[in-house]
């Protein structure tokens, strides 16, 4: 991860944490845990 990808995959699933409702799901399950990590880069390869 370079400082750039990390930021910009952490505002982005952010952005998905603001829909009502699902947002908090959604953007756990986009990180793969608690916070932006290597499962992070995977789901974000495999879309």
């Amino acid at each position: 991860w370079g400082q750039m990808s990390f930021w910009g995959a952490t505002v982005i699933t952010n952005l998905f944490g603001a829909i009502p409702v699902v947002g908090e799901a959604l953007r756990t399950w986009l990180w793969g845990g608690f916070s932006v990590g290597d499962p992070t880069l995977n789901r974000f390869f495999s879309l």
